[in-house]
């Protein structure tokens, strides 16, 4: 278990170096293609490492991982427009986003079905509920990374405003 944790927390800063170099003096910038890749094969090594994948698992594991992946961020990347649309939608267009999104959150779990049985064709049942709560774990510290980054990043805006005596209360 202190085994996990040690790696988790390496991921968290190897992730964290990765994404410094996204914004280099409180400016954005979108990832590169390199830095994708970069955190790409951070995951994976994380996940081997939990799930303890071994040598004839992984490369089966990883393509239809591969896979799982593409598929779930097409439709959470749906999901997302639909509620940014949401917003400025007249009523009856409303109405239709609702539908669209309950029907891709049906497609979520017809994914992870059929994503789950493929799993279990390459990996024992426990490894694929390592592989659930590893991926949960990662996604949490990413997400918890970015949250921290983006109130450092406001905060470093506010206190140059500050500093160069513009005041946001004025």
């Amino acid at each position: 278990m202190k085994k996990k944790i040690t790696l988790l927390l390496c991921f968290v800063l190897s992730f964290h170096m990765v994404t410094i170099s996204f914004g280099q003096e409180g400016t954005r910038r979108n990832p590169t293609q390199e830095d994708m890749k970069k955190l790409d094969e951070m995951r994976k090594e994380t996940i081997t490492f939990m799930v303890n994948l071994t040598d004839t698992q992984k490369a089966p594991f990883w393509l239809i991982y591969d896979e799982y992946s593409k598929e779930k961020m097409d439709v959470e990347r749906t999901l997302k427009e639909l509620r940014r649309k949401a917003r400025t939608q007249s009523d009856s267009d409303l109405k239709k986003n609702f539908e669209q999104r309950f029907s891709l959150r049906e497609q979520e779990i017809a994914l992870e079905r059929k994503y789950f049985d493929k799993f279990l064709g390459v990996i024992s049942i426990r490894q694929v509920l390592e592989f659930y709560q590893a991926e949960k774990k990662l996604r949490k510290k990413i997400v918890q990374h970015f949250r921290e980054r983006n109130q450092s990043q406001k905060g470093d805006k506010r206190r140059k405003r500050m500093e160069d005596g513009i005041d946001d209360n004025e």
